[in-house]
């Protein structure tokens, strides 16, 4: 960086060009992210680009003496052939020109940054950067050096020299990347220190060592007998026993015994020098691996394919599987197992025919031969192969007492095996290997525990995780000091010393995240899966049979003396209380006590009685009507709930104490309590609602059925009462009505439906005292009635003495939340919020704590709650006194949290769910409101998307692993980071998985001229080759505060299927605009009162990114959304920006002005204070749907209740009028479908037409103008008609 700047003028060109080169901050020996090495030129130009800005904002807020324009200057020195091998190894990359092609873009990615190839060797990087340093140190001219070289003690005799001059110590700053080696942290006190953990890796590459142990190979030219069978060669070890969390500090005492250098006598098998063989494995003269000949009984094979027998159980001898859904059982006898064999090689083996696994129970070939199946499992390579044996290989390993194995090249056959092992004494002994060609993961470190009792493992590095990986297993095994039979079991006393003879396998996997230790099986990876085979996803598996969707199951904690305890549904409907630690399980309900129409369950607290509501009939989005049976638990006894009911009551709910039930009839309140019911309300009909939402609160405010809530103690319950007095009715038409044959006159129904500046439904806060059965309605000074909107309501107390509830004005840019004492209804103001630089969203997130006591109560035995609060510009945890006053802070920084997942007080404990991590990420963290210190419950280094609930008393909770990969959930006790058992694991997900070549998701930031970065998901075809161009379909949602470009799993879905089908080949780019959640307030507040004209601005810049890069087609860049995405879509089409050729839009609002006004108020305001922004975020501008290159589809269901049809109605005349020419424009409703567009086939349909549409825009032939006939010519003014 230089005062001067490199843009001054300069007396001659080349004294210029040498002061060019001394304004630098130069960057050397630190390894970029993944992500943009994954990405190519794309990954590239954003890492160039988040570099520069991360130094300018690093000059800004900490060389205050420097000037914050100064211009940074950046030199990267890499030996780019090693460096490139280095991401192929550690399979980062898949393709060498990948690499190039980031090369390329860190140096178009900004004109001063230059990404440079020093040459063959690590020493070349070293001595450019050295002599580098050594010119800009003398320059006065470069007024600051960032110094990266974290990983490299030999840059501390570089930078040692220089430290004792304090002015010079301020020019420089080291980055770390990778923690500080040793000497080079002792400088740390001498030189400023940051690091930017978004651009550059915090943990080193996998170094590459292309040799190490000693395979040595074992000929066999006539093998006169079979190999060992797989059972055999799991007698040689028994598992170890699980990692209990202890560690000791020091090794145990060895025993030394004469014969053995580690004073252990191992079995026959081990030889006293160090070395261990392994189990034979077949080849022939390829080097192929051949299977040795199976002939088993084929009644038994037959017998087999009908059970479900876990094949690692019976032929490893061992499952880790907690909750494994395969038979074990007895073991086999010999002929059923050589059946088994035979079984298990019927599923091609994903590591093919290099497989040097000597326990593979997989097929090397296809059993067919020849083989006629169209869609084989085996690969192509699989058939015909030579099965002649001509050698066999064993592994053999070498492990020499202390010391270090020098590394040397083995030759086996044909294959050169490489390892690397390296044996380190001390308190952790640690092997650290490298990698076979065929396996496609590589193993950084794995750490060794050992004590007087057992070894356990685990793994002490993220390991690198990669496309081809499903299941990793490492199996560790110790020789106990006087063990002589190799079947006999270890005893007590095993001691792990440098002689470890250990066997470990990788059968095409990915390690298992640090938090669980390998409790889940398969493992999952940090990435979306992405299969091992070649099989293609379908159109059919992906949009109408959909096998792929994962297991995941919820359970409805029940409050009892014994914490843990949960109820949950079987599948065949029995109700089951079962209690987490101890598995006891005791049947509520059997499943022939279940009524037959059975929609939902209620349980009473006490678990003396079910509610079960019957003959349910769809309303709106969240509410139904149905009838209500009480159910005794002992007696298995129904009583109806209402005993007129017709299918017409509206909700019901338990009281938390006692025995008495509130529900909604004919929009009336009624409590049902002992068996005899009152009416509470009689006001309710078609313009009063009494404890239930409205259509509007429904959909916008509560997002639920219910307005009406019990205090703790039962004793009183608070409820909403909504008059819809002049609120405009829209009606919605159904030409069919469920029937065969349309009716002469379509059925209407009509909703009470406020839009833009109409009249809104007015509400009341009351409270009812449930013993007494009399109510009163409350009176606050929140806003004026026709201003207000009520958007939370939760009791703040353990019994029944405050109730609070949050309140808005009409546009929802003033908040305040209002304290109600429920024996009196006296009420008080006790917080107020503005947020007019936005709007304040309802988060429904107060949760009652009670009293709390920590540094900042300051003695004050006040009680509190804690809710979620975007005021400091980021959504964190905030302890707010009931009765008013200073809030509490106890969550901070640039991250928000997005939900409080429970409060413990016993443990003084809140968990909550955040994006710490990263925007797309959720991880699970607990705060103390004591120490108000907090601590993930999860590995949060590990990209995951998580989710928990907890037990009543917190001592219990199930934890919901959501992606990126399959999901899983298991159950943990808080007291213990081991779960306690595996619930749901959808391992044939895995499985079947195994089988396809999945589409490659992959997510980054993409930064704009706002200075705002967005997420990006990009989503590459299954066979993609950068070589060939590629369509690209653009698939935003982009709405306020929502989120699409999220780590949760992706489904297999439509978007799958045209990343998978050759004739279509479609990458997808899913782009979170401005506006988008969990950025920040400024990041979603930016949009107000213009909505979709910065996101339009986002998705169009993403799409000239992307249009950068050589493997995309320019000419096929489309958009498709439904709902805010339909309207994003149109809004893009309408800007006419000459990047998208093609669009497809679904369901989308066209104008403002014809949506509700509780959602479009809180993001517009109302039409008067915003004539302008709502006139220009309505689409009104027909040229950029004319001006296309291709054309675009509308499609629309004609019973939307949310978004009318009227939308694209007006869109529709508004083209037609506009000139559109029709072969510009196709559009679709479906009849009487709502919002959805699911009735009768519609969905099917709705596909279908969409991906039509993307294949005619594939085949378009992009050089022909439009066909121009007398029938499709321009009029006078210019429009075609």
């Amino acid at each position: 960086m230089s005062e001067t700047g490199v843009g001054m003028a300069s007396p001659d060109h080349e004294h210029f060009m040498k002061l060019r080169e001394a304004n630098e901050a130069f960057y050397g020996f630190v390894e970029f992210l993944d992500e943009f090495v994954e990405n190519g030129e794309l990954g590239g130009q954003d890492a160039a680009r988040r570099l520069i800005q991360h130094v300018s904002e690093y000059v800004q807020n900490e060389l205050a003496d420097l000037r914050p324009d100064l211009p940074v200057v950046v030199r990267v020195y890499a030996n780019l052939k090693g460096l490139r091998r280095t991401y192929q190894e550690a399979h980062i990359l898949d393709d060498e020109n990948e690499f190039e092609l980031f090369v390329r873009g860190f140096n178009m990615g900004h004109p001063l940054c230059d990404f440079v190839d020093a040459g063959a060797g690590k020493e070349c990087s070293d001595e450019k950067i050295r002599e580098t340093f050594k010119l800009h140190a003398g320059n006065v001219h470069c007024k600051h050096i960032v110094f990266a070289g974290s990983t490299d003690n030999g840059y501390a005799r570089l930078l040692g020299p220089y430290s004792s001059t304090t002015d010079f110590c301020k020019r420089v700053t080291m980055l770390e990347g990778p923690p500080f080696e040793k000497e080079l942290a002792q400088l740390k006190d001498k030189y400023r220190t940051t690091s930017f953990p978004t651009v550059f890796r915090d943990t080193k590459l996998p170094p590459i060592r292309r040799v190490s142990f000693s395979a040595t190979p074992i000929y066999e030219p006539n093998p006169t007998k079979s190999p060992p069978s797989y059972a055999s060669a799991a007698s040689f070890s028994s598992s170890p026993p699980a990692y209990n969390g202890s560690r000791p500090s020091t090794p145990a005492p060895v025993e030394k015994t004469p014969g053995s250098p580690s004073g252990a006598n191992g079995p026959a098998w081990f030889n006293g020098n160090g070395t261990v063989c392994g189990v034979a494995v077949l080849k022939n003269k390829h080097g192929q691996r051949v299977d040795s000949p199976i002939k088993p009984s084929s009644s038994i094979v037959q017998s087999l394919k009908s059970r479900k027998l876990c094949n690692p159980y019976h032929l490893l001898g061992t499952c880790h599987f907690l909750a494994c859904k395969h038979e074990h059982g007895e073991r086999l006898n010999d002929k059923m197992m050589e059946a088994l064999r035979y079984v298990a090689r019927l599923a091609p083996c994903p590591s093919g025919l290099e497989c040097e696994d000597e326990n593979c129970y997989s097929g090397h070939r296809c059993p067919n031969n020849p083989c006629h199946r169209p869609n084989c499992h085996f690969p192509k390579e699989m058939h015909g192969v030579d099965t002649k044996i001509c050698k066999t290989w064993k592994r053999v390993w070498n492990l020499a007492p202390n010391k270090a194995r020098e590394d040397r090249n083995c030759d086996v056959g044909s294959d050169v095996v490489n390892r690397h092992y390296k044996l380190v004494r001390g308190a952790e002994t640690k092997l650290e290997f490298g990698r076979r060609r065929h396996i496609r993961a590589d193993i950084n470190t794995v750490t060794l525990h050992y004590d007087d009792a057992y070894l356990s493992h685990y793994f002490s590095a993220s390991l690198t995780q990669h496309s081809g990986i499903q299941r990793h297993q490492l199996q560790l095994f110790s020789m106990h000091n006087h063990v002589e039979n190799p079947s006999a079991n270890c005893s007590a006393k095993t001691v792990l010393f440098p002689h470890l003879c250990f066997r470990f396998f990788i059968s095409r996997a990915a390690p298992a995240l640090k938090r669980a230790v390998l409790a889940i099986k398969p493992p999952r990876q940090p990435h979306p899966p992405t299969g091992s085979g070649n099989r293609l996803l379908s159109y059919n598996e992906t949009v109408l049979q959909k096998p792929f969707a994962p297991e995941t199951i919820s359970v409805d904690w029940v409050s009892t003396d014994k914490d843990g305890q949960y109820v949950y549904q079987k599948s065949d409907s029995t109700l089951v209380l079962q209690h987490i630690a101890t598995e006891t399980q005791r049947v509520l309900i059997d499943s022939d006590r279940v009524p037959d129409d059975a929609h939902e369950y209620f349980l009473k607290p006490d678990l003396s009685a079910v509610m079960w509501a019957t003959n349910y009939t769809k309303q709106y989005r969240h509410s139904y009507f149905a009838n209500y049976f009480i159910q005794d638990v002992e007696s298995g006894e129904l009583t109806p709930l209402a005993k007129d009911q017709a299918g017409d009551l509206q909700y019901a709910a338990w009281s938390p104490v006692g025995n008495a039930i509130a529900y909604v009839r004919g929009n009336n309140l009624f409590i049902w309590k002992d068996g005899t019911t009152t009416q509470i309300t009689s006001d309710g009909g078609v313009d009063t609602f009494n404890g239930v939402p409205d259509w509007v609160y429904e959909e916008e405010i509560f997002g639920d059925r219910y307005a009406l809530w019990f205090s703790p103690d039962g004793q009183y319950l608070a409820f909403l009462r909504f008059d819809e007095t002049g609120v405009p009715t829209y009606t919605v038409p159904y030409y069919m009505g469920n029937q065969e044959v349309p009716p002469s006159y379509p059925k209407e129904l009509d909703i009470r439906y406020p839009k833009v500046s109409q009249t809104n439904p007015r509400v009341e806060f009351h409270i009812l005292d449930v013993n007494s059965l009399k109510s009163k309605k409350v009176s606050s000074e929140a806003f004026p009635a026709d201003d207000l909107i009520i958007g939370e309501v939760a009791w703040v107390t353990e019994k029944h003495e405050a109730v609070v509830f949050r309140a808005f004005n009409r546009v929802q840019d003033q908040e305040k939340v209002i304290l109600v004492y429920a024996s009196s209804g006296k009420s008080s103001v006790v917080r107020e919020r503005d947020g007019t630089d936005g709007w304040l969203d309802n988060l429904l997130s107060i949760n009652y704590v009670g009293k709390v006591q920590n540094e900042k109560t300051q003695g004050h035995h006040n009680t509190y709650y804690a809710d979620i609060s975007d005021v400091s510009g980021w959504a964190h945890i905030y302890l707010f006194p009931v009765e008013g006053g200073e809030p509490i802070s106890l969550t901070s920084g640039e991250w928000e949290v997005t939900s409080i997942v429970s409060i413990d007080r016993e443990r003084e404990l809140i968990y909550y769910l955040s994006t710490k991590h990263h925007p797309t990420e959720r991880h699970l963290y607990s705060v103390s409101f004591r120490t108000l210190k907090s601590k993930p419950l999860v590995d949060d280094t590990v990209a995951g998307y998580w989710s928990a609930s907890f037990s009543s008393k917190g001592g219990y909770y199930l934890l919901t692993y959501g992606g990126p990969d399959v999901p899983y959930q298991e159950l943990f006790s808080v007291d213990s980071p081991k779960p306690l058992r595996v619930i749901t694991s959808n391992e044939d997900i895995v499985d079947a998985l195994k089988e396809f070549k999945l589409p490659k998701i992959s997510f980054f930031d993409l930064s704009i001229e706002s200075g705002f970065n967005l997420t990006v998901m990009q989503r590459l075809p299954a066979n993609f080759d950068q070589r060939k161009k590629y369509p690209v379909l653009f698939t935003p949602y982009g709405g306020p505060g929502a989120q699409e470009a999220s780590k949760a799993w992706k489904a297999l879905d439509w978007k799958a299927y045209i990343a998978s089908d050759p004739e279509l080949e479609y990458i997808t780019w899913t782009v979170d605009n401005r506006g988008t959640g969990f950025r920040g307030r400024k990041f979603r507040a930016a949009v107000a009162k213009q909505l979709d004209l910065l996101e339009a601005q986002d998705q169009i810049a993403a799409a000239k990114a992307i249009g950068k890069n050589c493997f995309v087609d320019k000419d096929r860049i489309g958009i498709w959304g439904w709902s805010y995405g339909g309207y994003l879509s149109s809004k893009v089409l309408e800007t006419d920006s000459g990047v998208f050729s093609f669009g497809m839009i679904t369901a989308p609002v066209t104008d403002w002005r014809l949506y509700d006004s509780m959602y479009t108020e809180r993001y517009m305001k109302t039409f008067e204070l915003n004539e302008a922004g709502y006139n220009t975020s309505a689409v009104r501008k027909p040229a950029g749907f004319s001006n296309i290159a291709g054309s675009f589809l509308l499609q629309h269901g004609t019973g939307d209740d949310n978004v009318h049809f009227q939308h694209s109605a007006a869109l529709t005349d508004m083209l037609m009028g506009g000139g559109v020419p029709p072969q510009k424009m196709e559009s679709q409703w479906f009849t009487d479908s709502d919002h959805s567009i699911t009735y009768h086939g519609s969905s099917v349909f709705l596909y279908k037409q969409l991906t039509r549409m993307l294949y005619r825009q594939k085949t378009r032939d992009v050089t022909k103008g439009p066909e121009i006939h007398q029938w499709s010519r321009r009029d006078r003014n210019g429009l075609r008609f």
